[in-house]
C-alpha cells in the first residue's frame, strides 16, 4: 500500500505506511530507504537523512541509499563527505552514472574543474544524447572562461532536444551573463 501511495504522490499517506512497515520489521533496510525517499519528496531533509543513514547502517551495500545521502550532503555543501559516498559507490560499481554525476558535482563545488569535466565526459559517454550533461559541461567551460566552447555545447544541447525549455533558458542566461542581450532575447523567443 505504501508504494501505491508513493506512486500516486500521496506522500504523507505513504510515509505512514512505510513507518508501519519498519515498526513491524526494524531490520528492513529497503523500508527505511523508501521512507527516506518519501521524506525527500516532502522536503524534510533531516528526516530523510536519518532514514537513509539507517538504511546503510542495516545494509552498507545499498548503493541507492549511499547516493541519496551523498546528494543530501552535497546540498549541505559538505562536498568532501559527498565525494566519499560517490567514491564508495564507484568502488563497487565503476560505471554507475548517478555516482559519476555526484562526483562531478562535488568536484565542481570544490572548484576542481578538470576533475568535474572528466566525470561529466564519462557520463556523456554513457548517455550521448543527454541535454543535462551538456548543460553541466557548458557550465564548467564557462567557469574556465572558455566561452566559445560553452556556447558550442549549449547549442549542441539545443539541437538534441529543441523542446527542452531548460536549454533555452540556460542559453539565454549564458548570453545575458556575457553581455549579449540580443542573443539572450533570441534564445527565449525560440
Amino acid at each position: 500500500m505504501a508504494k501505491k501511495y508513493y506512486n500516486e504522490e500521496k506522500y504523507k499517506e505513504a510515509l505512514i505506511e512505510f513507518k508501519n512497515t519498519v515498526q513491524i520489521d526494524q531490520k528492513y533496510a529497503d523500508g527505511y530507504y523508501q521512507m527516506g525517499l518519501t521524506y525527500l519528496k516532502l522536503q524534510e531533509l533531516q528526516e530523510a537523512y536519518g532514514s537513509l543513514q539507517k538504511t546503510v547502517e542495516l545494509d552498507p551495500n545499498h548503493l541507492k541509499a549511499q547516493l541519496a545521502i551523498g546528494e543530501i550532503l552535497l546540498l549541505a555543501r559538505q562536498s568532501d563527505q559527498a565525494l566519499e559516498k560517490a567514491d564508495l559507490v564507484l568502488g563497487k560499481d565503476p560505471e554507475n552514472k548517478e555516482a559519476l554525476q555526484l562526483k562531478g558535482n562535488c568536484l565542481l563545488l570544490k572548484k576542481d574543474l578538470d576533475g568535474a569535466m572528466e566525470q561529466a565526459r564519462k557520463v556523456l559517454a554513457k548517455e550521448p544524447s543527454s541535454v543535462d550533461v551538456r548543460i553541466f559541461i557548458a557550465q564548467i567551460y564557462d567557469m574556465k572562461k572558455e566561452i566559445v566552447e560553452a556556447e558550442k555545447i549549449l547549442l549542441e544541447a539545443l539541437n538534441i532536444d529543441k523542446k527542452n525549455i531548460k536549454t533555452y533558458i540556460t542559453l539565454a542566461r549564458f548570453y545575458q551573463a556575457h553581455q549579449n542581450p540580443d542573443k539572450a532575447e533570441e534564445a527565449l523567443k525560440q
